[in-house]
């Protein structure tokens, strides 16, 4: 295969430009001396002065390396700057009157179906969490039963599809079989519900011993409630039985012993987490609980120019030990204490409380009559952007007539309706007659609405889009979605430090996390709310009271730039857009442009490097580069696209690398979640030839979207930002240095930054 090299690229018709990056000897050819006097006036309650002066800058110009030592350690020292109290996202819990320990068990719950042999897969692998059962202890797996061609299936009700939907679902019924288990086990389980505490998953903690034969036991549910019912699907309450296995662990919580600092003794963490989520747990109707993300459903707010959507504030929840700050005493190792760390977190939902059919959110979503969305969606922008919101959602099937619906994400959109898609190659029976011959559920002969694609095991299964309903409270994939939806998801997620506090406050209110001690009872700020969980275990969240800790304010650091030193302003440090570097380790003789998107033109693409080239130009890092110089492939897309194997598509990178001539070579790739070309010239990178004789001839990649393209070339106030954020990754991946922090002469000087 033919690999072109220097086309004659139009945009420098033969100007020259220096070779190299930077000068390889920097050095001060003129140094402003300023010193730096605080105020007359001292600080007072305990907190830093803001005021201080400066004096003007002579024309001293130190002639070597001792005369700068000399002239630095003849300022005046700045003074000692103050201590004072910040503080920091962090509540602390007053464990106080807590039971001595906790202990630990872990709970199981296992769903044995019993099913036709047939059905029995002939690769089947056994999933569990759990860590002190085996298999064979719970029944999980295929076991023969007792009429002739029956089998039981047993399954750890806690695996499954890890999607948030699912997850979720299997979290709230789980919880609710364990409340389920209390009720019906009051032998073991002697006290209130709410002395328990149960991770939905596989921990469960208890303040007493449970009485158990062994330490152990298993008990069928019976009578399930409605709560557990509702949950669970039409086929999985058919010929099953659900049992629960209980055995102790050895891990006891110390619940007044945190260790020190050098040595902290861990186990709290996961109790506390899973006491403060109880509550959530409990009314998953209100709430929803992501990993350690919760958010209110009541809290959405719809995006201005997208309907179907809202953003929800909610919050990220982590329980930590952190040191004691109160002690004053430096030469002790400071004692741990547990605190809730609260970080106010926005995500995008689908803004429907319950399942919704895909037609009919597709005609709120482009907001037309539903006679015309056939229509609409024949448009192919309007077809993608669709399928940008539907993607990786999680929909259910309505057209099954054996009440087995099937749940599953959706993979894409595909543009051809119900009668033009065919199971195989070789047959005509489309995806309609697949419908109606299986499950008797007949498609409108005039719907002309795209399939939906579910990948299943290496394939594609179609779906017609009025047999599926979007099920509701799930998180849009945002990194998918439309750069215009994206950026009015932003703008509706804006959150303003000022309001930081507030969200918290109101987060507490709705988990219902805890009442504040009674020395708090008189702000109003707090609202007084009682979690029974936390107080049957004699636990509270010191809900306004944020931790405390000592800090210094340090003295602001002189920017060294070029010719001049400069003290940096009011706290900000103004680099005066001067990212003026150290050398790069390898020299840049040459550079290599790849385009793998069809959809980017030869004229961005030159422009694109003409703007690089003239942005090093101004910062005076002059690159003579000839048409020669440039390695350009501005239509590689055909030896990249779809249906080449990713072995023919590292080959053709290999190839390219080894055959360029370049230390450096640009890649315009999509960079979307399922494009794997960025990855590909990544392994390229250590797999070509070149590298594999010398590792000296190491060529590095730089990876751009098209995105990033067209903020380049599209004038905005961020366009100098991202081609400084690019220049400094090229540097960097080039062996150079971007800035450098040197080290003071004195503890009574200020630190010192170069850039260059």
């Amino acid at each position: 295969m033919p690999f072109p090299r220097g086309k004659g690229y139009h945009p420098y018709r033969g100007k020259s430009y220096h070779r190299g990056f930077g000068r390889n000897n920097f050095q001060y050819r003129q140094t402003k001396r300023e010193e730096y006097h605080s105020s007359d006036s001292s600080p007072t309650d305990n907190q830093p002065s803001t005021s201080r002066s400066h004096d003007r800058c002579d024309d001293y110009k130190p002639k070597d390396e001792d005369d700068m030592k000399l002239y630095l350690s003849d300022r005046k020292p700045s003074p000692e700057p103050p201590e004072f109290q910040i503080r920091i996202n962090a509540f602390p819990f007053n464990i106080d009157h807590a039971p001595k320990e906790v202990h630990t068990y872990e709970l199981i719950f296992v769903m044995s179906q019993k099913l036709k042999k047939e059905k029995e897969p002939a690769n089947h692998k056994l999933r569990t969490n759990a860590k002190l059962f085996s298999a064979e202890d719970i029944g999980l797996g295929w076991f023969d039963a007792e009429e002739e061609g029956q089998v039981y299936h047993g399954t750890d009700m806690s695996c499954g599809p890890m999607d948030v939907v699912r997850r979720q679902r299997r979290k709230a019924l789980l919880f609710q079989l364990f409340r389920h288990l209390i009720n019906q086990s009051k032998e073991y389980f002697p006290g209130s519900k709410y002395v328990y505490a149960y991770d939905g998953q596989r921990i469960l903690y208890s303040p007493e011993v449970l009485k158990m034969d062994e330490g152990m036991f298993m008990a069928q549910l019976t009578d399930l409630p409605e709560s557990v019912t509702q949950l669970l699907g039409p086929s999985d309450q058919e010929n099953t039985e659900i049992n629960a296995y209980i055995r102790k662990a050895e891990d006891v919580i110390d619940l007044h012993d945190f260790g020190t600092e050098a040595r902290p003794i861990h186990g709290i963490e996961g109790f506390l987490e899973t006491l403060t989520w109880q509550h959530a747990f409990e009314g998953f109707e209100e709430h929803i609980v992501y990993g350690t993300r919760y958010f209110a459903l009541n809290a959405g707010k719809k995006l201005k120019h997208c309907t179907g959507f809202k953003s929800i504030v909610g919050f990220e929840k982590r329980i930590e030990l952190l040191p004691d700050y109160t002690c004053s005493n430096i030469l002790l190792e400071r004692s741990l204490r547990p605190v809730m760390r609260m970080t106010p977190k926005f995500d995008l939902f689908f803004d429907n409380s319950t399942a919704i059919s895909l037609d009919d959110f597709a005609v709120l979503f482009f907001r037309v009559e539903v006679d015309d969305l056939s229509a609409t969606l024949q448009k192919k922008e309007n077809l993608q952007k669709l399928n940008q919101v539907f993607k990786n959602a999680v929909v259910r099937t309505i057209h099954r007539d054996d009440g087995r619906q099937d749940t599953f994400m959706i993979d894409h959109l595909d543009e051809r309706n119900p009668f033009e898609i065919t199971l195989k190659e070789e047959d005509e029976e489309t995806v309609a007659d697949y419908l109606y011959g299986v499950y008797g559920y007949k498609v409108d002969r005039n719907d002309r609405l795209p399939c939906v694609a579910r990948k299943f095991k290496n394939e594609f299964a179609y779906y017609p889009l009025r047999t599926l309903v979007l099920l509701p409270n799930q998180k849009v994939a945002s990194k998918f979605l439309p750069e215009d939806m994206r950026k009015s998801y932003q703008e509706a997620c804006q959150n303003l430090p000022s309001d930081a506090l507030n969200n918290i406050f109101t987060a507490m209110s709705q988990l219902n996390l805890s009442r504040a001690s009674e020395d708090y009872n008189n702000d109003e700020k707090v609202i007084h709310v009682n979690n029974k969980y936390m107080e049957n275990f004699k636990i509270t969240l010191e809900s306004n009271q944020l931790i405390q800790m000592p800090a210094q304010r340090i003295c602001e650091p002189r920017i060294a730039y070029r010719e001049s030193t400069h003290l940096a302003q009011d706290g900000a440090w103004d680099y005066e857009k001067a990212a003026v570097f150290i050398d790069a380790v390898i020299k840049v003789r040459r550079i290599g442009l790849v385009n793998t998107c069809e959809d980017v033109g030869e004229d961005d693409l030159g422009e694109f490097i003409s703007k690089l080239i003239g942005w090093l130009r101004n910062k005076t890092i002059d690159l003579k580069l000839t048409p020669e110089d440039i390695f350009w492939w501005p239509d590689a897309w055909n030896e990249f696209k779809a249906g080449k194997s990713k072995k023919e598509m590292l080959a053709t990178a290999e190839k390219i690398i080894e055959t360029s001539e370049v230390k450096l070579m640009f890649v315009i790739c999509s960079g979307s979640a399922d494009d794997e070309i960025h990855d590909i010239w990544k392994l390229a990178e250590v797999t070509n030839e070149l590298v594999k004789v010398n590792k000296k001839d190491f060529v590095t990649t730089q990876c751009i979207t098209p995105a990033t393209l067209s903020n380049v070339l599209v004038k905005s106030t961020y366009q100098d930002e991202i081609l400084t954020s690019i220049i400094m990754k090229m540097n960097l991946k080039l062996g150079g240095t971007n800035y450098v922090l040197s080290k003071s002469p004195s503890n009574n000087e200020i630190s010192q930054i170069s850039i260059r």
